[in-house]
């Protein structure tokens, strides 16, 4: 069924426009003719669905204006149709649904499958077997079995074949309601995607299940350290106490532990069955060319009965208290059970929850925080397919202020929203801010395909989804108060976490022998046949200057870059002020400090409201080299909307009781910092190359906050005006009209100060091996980088670089991945990826990193820096990487709301046009010995540089010391005070 939503709105605009300013010759024409061109040939948020004989749902949104093709396979039911003796198999067969089939991923799947089904029927004795011992000797045996089986496998052949078509962002996920596999790919080459995704999930095959279920264990680790992980787990088990949504998608460790592939196939043969899925392309395809290769290749799925799903959620009776100590500074969780997706007061009950909060800070609770009478408060929906909750997260002020207090002060303002105590006109800012929201969702491929997926699991038509700006703006206050007094009771579930530090589980690391790579650069007849399927060439879609964007030097420090909006009529537009947080340490709190106060005019609560009404977005924040500006919002709204930008801007309100926010906000960033190890371990990492200069010592201390004035900030944020200016817009109204809107409004005085950002640091250079470590007792696993100083690289060794990376390190199908995460098991996070600076006199580095098992850090080491000293010499793999990168030229073109900042980093660079079309000759023209001369030049025979945050409990200090001069820091020395 097609859904159309035509373009007579943006039209609409566009002349209105015309009528109201004059147009630069030719800008307006050649939009206008872009815009009636498409509304005559498709329209990009028209869904045609259709449904297979054997039920499979197809999903098909033609979009001519992406360069590239999103596609999906969804399936209904998630973790929450685990077996409750099984959790986490859903996620489980995620992962191994990348192993290949019967005939991809295998030279000989007869012998092969000999000894899978032997491993399959050990892993069932493993889940009888009691006691320790029993359960080593099965698991010796399993890997006995594995290292045999792995003899005829090619690992990661089905990544290897995506990627050679040109795919990129290859991934999947698994939620309690479904799981997808996803990616991108150029449009030319959809036959062979319907190809294999259709094969993928026919026949697929368990294959190098042993280290894939180390990989699962090394992703619970990673998130057992971060301490919201245990908060949800706890508060969730509760909320949904008794239904299958009480348990996590990755599964109890004990589950974890006896995995069972009898069971793991049982969920396939069940629940990957043509009825319960969903193929979704959204993109630059043709529809009428596509449906029949896709009644022929997903035609062929079987079908399958499915049950209905009955679990029955348990209501909470009455306010139920969990208190505990999970979290580096106090946080108070309130669950509130309400509807599932789809339900017809899920919709209200979203603007009721943005009454409480949202992202203008115009709610009831923002007013809390905004008044400083908290620190944080907010609404989390979580609507799920078969039940839904809303989760109020709120943090009291550090001192003096109990989590029993905070909720108090939460629940009156429920109260309030109960009541109806809030005005009209915030209601419908609200309404006029969803619908714009919305409106920005259904612009790119990938969160249009995402909708499109919700379509699904409701079981939505498509038209609902393109219906819902007037579902909004239909709901009124009584619909407001009638769903608040229903789903925010006296019945929920509190959950007050104190400071303190939580249990982890700490797992051993198994005595697994690791898989040999004995087929690695091996193809199997399959991939052969796909690599044939016939494919017109298409040409590399370059990004033009006068098409594509417009670029318009408004003085000589002020750049303008203009791109037209074919989508919708909403607008975006980007300052970038060439200075930041390294020239001036001040900015960061000038900039938060900017978004609290009012103006001289009005109240910083009333300019939000104004901005809200209009359907605006504003905010300000300052990076390390640039401070950045940013205003969203309808076209028709652009004059107003700046004209309140400007007065924020330039007659800001100083009040110094602002202030207090920021002092709060420091000091919880930085208990926040300290018990992160990922964090710990990139403020290690930055200290070890740059020194004082990290961004974790170059800025403020808690100290001189608290010394701060309003008065102060403002003084300094003013100076951020004197700088050179790069400015983005994207949007229907006429250029000219756009740029003398932005010189009156931002170039009032011109800047005099050019930029030198990106700001550039000499890194520290070590003539020998050196390893810097800060000892993380709480740490389940540990966090590594290696670094290796470069050199300096030409234009065309920039671009070899990036074929390096390709080879190296960038996919699923490159060395490092193979060796550290498939063949050994050592890290979930596993990747080396060498990189040039902006300044091209200046030298790169290489940057590898590991997150793994603490036991298990010495190994890793070891298997990634023989990685670096003797790389794997494939010649036979230039090919493939040759093809990947010409293909995703394509792929990875920038969407229009981002094409210019491509063009600002060119203009920047010295470039006059698309530096693609540069690469494109180089990669047309590789060969193998380019590859591996970045690796000579830059990183054979350097010194490595270790970075090492860990339990050194649990790891091998005395072979650690043995890499390089060691030297042991602690948090305080990576961490400003």
């Amino acid at each position: 069924m097609n859904y159309l939503k035509p373009f007579a709105f943006t039209l609409f605009i566009i002349t209105l426009a015309t009528f109201n300013s004059t147009a630069q010759p030719g800008d307006y024409d050649f939009l206008l003719k872009r815009n009636i061109e498409l509304n005559k040939t498709v329209d990009p948020t028209s869904v045609t669905e259709i449904t297979l004989d054997n039920g499979l749902t197809v999903y098909l949104n033609e979009d001519p204006n992406i360069s590239n093709v999103f596609g999906a396979v969804a399936i209904k039911g998630g973790s929450k149709r685990d077996p409750d003796d099984y959790t986490g198999i859903a996620h489980y067969f995620e992962h191994i649904m990348f192993k290949g089939t019967e005939e991809i991923g295998t030279v000989d799947f007869g012998n092969e499958s000999i000894y899978l089904d032997s491993i399959s029927l050990m892993y069932d004795q493993l889940g009888e077997a009691v006691g320790e011992e029993a359960r080593n000797k099965i698991l010796t045996k399993i890997n006995d079995l594995s290292l045999k089986a792995s003899s005829y496998a090619i690992p990661n052949e089905l990544d290897k074949v995506l990627e050679k078509m040109g795919s990129t962002g290859v991934n999947a996920f698994t939620s309690k309601d479904a799981i997808v596999y996803f990616n991108y790919f150029p449009g030319n080459q959809i036959e062979k995607w319907l190809e294999v995704y259709s094969h993928r999930f026919e026949k697929p095959v368990y294959r190098l299940f042993q280290s894939e279920l180390e990989t699962v264990y090394e992703e619970k680790n990673m998130y057992m350290d971060n301490p919201f992980t245990q908060v949800m787990e706890i508060f969730e088990a509760e909320l949904f106490e008794g239904h299958p949504y009480s348990q996590t998608v990755l599964g109890k460790v004990e589950h974890l532990k006896n995995p069972s592939l009898r069971r793991m196939n049982q969920y396939f043969e069940k629940y990957y069955v043509a009825n319960n899925m969903a193929l979704i392309l959204v993109g630059n395809f043709n529809a009428d060319e596509v449906i029949p290769y896709i009644n022929e290749k997903f035609g062929k799925w079987r079908s399958g009965k499915i049950e209905p799903f009955e679990a029955e959620l348990k209501a909470i009776e009455k306010r139920v208290e969990i208190s505990k100590r999970l979290t580096p500074i106090k946080v108070g969780l309130m669950g509130f059970q309400t509807v599932h997706k789809g339900h017809k007061d899920e919709l209200p009950l979203n603007i009721a929850n943005s009454i409480l909060s949202n992202s203008s800070s115009t709610g009831l609770f923002d007013k809390l925080t905004n008044e400083n009478e908290l620190m944080a408060a907010m609404v989390m929906p979580m609507p799920y397919v078969e039940a839904g909750a809303n989760i109020v997260v709120f943090i009291p002020k550090l001192i003096g202020q109990s989590l029993s207090k905070a909720e108090k002060l939460v629940l009156g303002q429920i109260e309030e929203l109960k009541a109806g105590s809030f005005d009209d006109a915030l209601l419908e800012a609200i309404k006029t801010e969803l619908i714009v929201e919305h409106e920005k969702g259904l612009e790119n491929g990938k969160s249009r395909g995402f909708y499109i997926l919700d379509a699904f699991l409701e079981g939505e038509e498509w038209g609902e989804i393109l219906a819902m700006t007037d579902k909004i703006a239909n709901i009124t206050r009584k619909d407001i108060i009638r769903v608040a007094n229903i789903y925010y009771g006296s019945n929920y579930v509190a959950l007050h976490s104190k400071s303190g530090f939580p249990k982890k589980i700490k797992l051993d690391k198994p005595p697994y022998k690791p898989v040999e790579a004995v087929n690695s650069e091996s193809t199997s007849v399959k991939a052969l046949e796909i690599e044939e399927i016939p494919v017109i060439k298409e040409k590399v879609k370059f990004i033009e200057k006068g098409r594509d964007v417009f670029n318009t030097e408004l003085n000589e420090l002020s750049h303008f870059y203009y791109v037209p909006n074919p989508v919708n009529n909403l607008f975006e537009l980007t300052l970038n002020y060439g200075v930041g947080t390294q020239k001036n340490k001040y900015l960061s709190y000038s900039s938060q400090l900017m978004y609290l106060l009012g103006t001289d005019q009005r109240t910083a609560d009333e300019f939000n409201l104004e901005m809200q009404k209009l359907g605006s977005q504003f905010s300000v924040s300052s990076g390390r080299d640039y401070t950045t500006v940013r205003v969203s919002g309808l076209d028709k709204n652009f004059h107003t909307t700046l004209k309140l930008v400007a007065e924020k801007l330039y007659n800001p309100k100083g009040d110094d009781t602002k202030l207090k926010k920021l002092i709060q906000g420091a000091k919880s960033e930085l208990k926040f910092e300290n018990k992160d190890p990922n964090t710990v371990s990139q403020a290690l990492r930055q200290f070890v190359l740059y020194g004082e200069n990290s961004d974790f010592l170059n800025r403020l201390t808690v100290k001189e906050v608290k010394e701060l004035t309003s008065d102060q900030l403002l003084g300094e944020f003013k100076t951020v005006f004197d700088y050179e200016v790069d400015i983005h817009y994207s949007g229907v109204l006429p250029r000219k009209m756009v740029s003398e809107e932005i010189v009156n409004v931002f170039l009032r005085k011109k800047p005099g100060i050019k930029s030198e950002s990106p700001t550039y640091f000499e890194r520290k250079t070590y003539a020998e091996p050196v390893v810097f470590f800060i000892n993380d007792k709480k740490a389940v696993q540990s966090q590594i980088h290696m670094l290796v100083e470069g050199e300096i690289n030409s234009r065309e060794e920039r671009a070899m670089a990036t074929a390096f990376n390709k080879y190296f390190s960038s996919d699923m199908s490159s060395i490092v991945f193979q060796e550290i995460r498939e063949f050994r098991s050592l890290a979930y996070s596993a990747y080396a990826h060498f990189s040039n600076p902006f300044y091209t006199d200046k030298p790169g580095y290489l940057r590898g990193f590991l997150s793994t098992q603490a036991d298990k850090t010495t190994e890793a080491i070891d298997a990634m820096q023989e990685l670096y000293v003797n790389i794997p010499q494939l010649p036979e793999r230039t090919d493939h990487v040759k093809m990947a990168l010409i293909q995703e030229l394509n792929s990875n073109r920038p969407t229009f709301r981002n094409i210019s900042q491509s063009v600002e980093y060119w203009r920047k660079k010295g470039y006059n046009d698309d530096p693609s079309r540069f690469n494109l000759e180089v990669y047309e023209n590789l060969h193998f010995e380019q590859i591996i001369s970045v690796w000579e030049k830059n990183i054979a025979h350097k010194p490595l540089i270790f970075v090492v945050v860990g339990d050194e409990k649990r790891i091998d200090m005395e072979k650690l010391k043995q890499y390089g001069a060691f030297t042991e820091l602690s948090k305080k020395d990576v961490f400003s005070k």
